[in-house]
């Protein structure tokens, strides 16, 4: 440890801090404008689903046109926000976590729980068919 202790540690960061806080993590962000933004966090949006799931926001959009908007569980519109800082609502891409293969767009509760589901479905298929 390059620290003699926890508490010179803390210190340092302390001192660190105090001294860079004018800077700020997004300073550079500060100039830009709300067109920009909306354009950088659409290539943010591509380049995660492209590299994630293999998808342009063009089939991420047609998916979502041919299940009308709703998830392909419940068939209710998304509920709850999702997305950085919960401006936006939208749907999580359901994917084989073996094969990788994308299969629908799901509600964020659906796709926990079928996430669950997944996990425990030997249990549970066992319990559902016991013979009381």
């Amino acid at each position: 440890m390059p620290f003699a202790s926890r508490e010179d540690y803390l210190a340092y960061h302390k001192r660190y801090y105090e001294a860079n806080k004018h800077k700020g993590w997004n300073k550079h962000l500060e100039s830009e404008t709300p067109l920009q933004r909306q354009e950088r966090l659409a290539e943010m949006r591509a380049y995660q689903l492209k590299r994630n799931f293999g998808l342009t926001t063009e089939q991420y959009d047609q998916m979502l046109a041919d299940q009308g908007g709703k998830c392909a569980i419940c068939l209710q519109e998304p509920r709850a926000k999702a997305g950085r800082h919960n401006k936006t609502a939208s749907l999580a891409i359901d994917h084989c976590h073996k094969t990788g293969k994308v299969r629908k767009l799901l509600c964020t509760t659906c796709n926990l729980r079928l996430g669950w589901f997944e996990r425990y479905k030997d249990a549970v298929s066992s319990y559902l068919h016991e013979e009381n």
